[in-house]
């Protein structure tokens, strides 16, 4: 059955933006992401640097029980307040949040006095992740009101201003849980300073509309659960490789699994400026003009994917050499497998766009997992016909489901479909 949805009645502002300044703003927004990565990664070294490995372990530890916590209960509430249609009002999204993040501290603290006993990095972690949750919701509105430059340069800043932070308290020999509290220091000042840029004129703020409970929980439910599931693409091969090879060997496809990292950070900055784009699309132009829009824009990627991966497969064992040393090479073949991997990751966030465009979370949800049943189906034909290629099937596994992800997100985003479903 065709999902409902009601057509997006929001105007694109007057004078839309260019292809340069989409472009810087693209760049900016990337910047920021991938500043925001490898600001997380840098609190990985410094842990392992400062503490050894005993302190990374039970930071790790705690980090396992409230990204779950917090996925879960965030309710994707920002994918849904950017991509509903009206003009839904933010109070709601932010009572919501609020709820959901005071659950999951309470959720936490009951883990922690469990299975990780660790109450300075408990606090610090509790920290960091409510003022995520906070900032993530206030960047939200930024991003819903098109205006990605402030957006990109206020994620930039904040990368910068992470990394420096954490560096002053490691500096000064701070334990853990102070390095993470000023992670949540610094995400909350920029979720401030964002709500201080986007605050509404009286007449917006009058126009908004009160969203139901049925309906916030039917969009937040099915992509709550799509995000929370899609985390486990990176942990099922990981899982598989310890319980069939060696430690060393599960090392060497951890570390250049780091380049999916990077693919799903692409795909998420495209995303960021493509949602409210093609929100404005569907109202302009329709359905049909949205899924040629999407078509362009796959050939673009896809034609500079190809080159891509060939960078990939030709620079990329003495590149993992350099930087991890030559216990972690890697083969032509894995190497293929893993840009073709990528392409495909990045390919399917313009899929997954379309569909939170739509409002169409039941197929999102749906696409998820298929998603998970493309990661094990390689896993289990390796294990019936046996091999020693254990990196490369964790690959395959990668690959797997990232190939399933785009083909069904394609097969439910057929034409007829969209515009039997979209209304005029």
């Amino acid at each position: 059955m065709p999902e409902t949805r009601t057509a997006p009645a929001e105007a694109p502002p007057a004078g839309s933006p260019g292809l340069l300044a989409r472009a810087g703003s693209f760049l900016l927004i990337l910047g920021g992401t991938i500043g925001s990565g490898v600001s997380h990664w840098f609190i990985v070294w410094l842990i392992a640097a400062t503490y050894g490995a005993a302190g990374l372990g039970e930071y790790s530890v705690v980090l396992a029980g409230a990204t779950p916590l917090f996925i879960f209960l965030g309710l994707g509430l920002r994918n849904v307040y950017v991509s509903q249609a009206g003009s839904p009002r933010w109070g709601t999204f932010l009572r919501w949040r609020v709820g959901g993040l005071a659950l999951a501290f309470a959720l936490l603290a009951v883990y922690c006095l469990i299975a990780a006993p660790y109450w300075g990095i408990f606090l610090g972690m509790a920290v960091m992740k409510v003022a995520d949750g906070l900032s993530e919701l206030a960047l939200a509105r930024l991003q819903r009101q098109g205006r990605f430059t402030a957006l990109g340069a206020l994620t930039s800043v904040g990368a910068v201003a992470t990394v420096a932070a954490i560096s002053v308290a490691a500096w000064l020999s701070a334990p853990t849980g102070v390095l993470l509290a000023c992670v949540g220091g610094v995400s909350l000042t920029m979720g401030l300073v964002a709500l201080a840029l986007s605050r509404p004129s009286r007449a917006a703020l009058e126009a908004e509309e009160e969203i139901g409970v049925r309906r916030l929980l039917a969009a937040a439910l099915p992509i709550t659960a799509s995000t929370g599931l899609m985390s486990l693409v990176a942990s099922i091969p990981v899982w598989f490789l310890g319980a069939h090879t060696s430690a060393p060997e599960v090392g060497r496809f951890t570390a250049a699994a780091y380049l999916i990292v990077a693919a799903n950070l692409l795909g998420a900055s495209a995303q960021t400026i493509l949602i409210t784009t093609y929100r404005r699309h569907l109202a302009d132009e329709g359905a049909a003009s949205l899924l040629r829009s999407m078509g362009r824009h796959t050939l673009l990627l896809g034609a500079v994917a190809v080159p891509a991966v060939v960078a990939v497969v030709l620079l990329g064992d003495p590149f993992l050499r350099l930087v991890y040393g030559d216990a972690f090479g890697a083969t032509p073949l894995e190497l293929l497998a893993f840009g073709v991997t990528a392409a495909l990751c990045i390919l399917g966030y313009l899929n997954s766009t379309v569909l939170l465009v739509l409002n169409w979370y039941r197929s999102q949800l749906l696409t998820t997992i298929a998603t998970l049943v493309g990661a094990v189906l390689p896993l289990a034909l390796a294990t019936m016909i046996g091999t020693t290629q254990w990196v490369l099937v964790g690959i395959l596994s990668m690959t797997g489901a990232y190939l399933v992800r785009f083909v069904t997100a394609r097969l439910l985003l057929t034409p007829r479909r969209v515009v039997s479903d979209v209304p005029h």
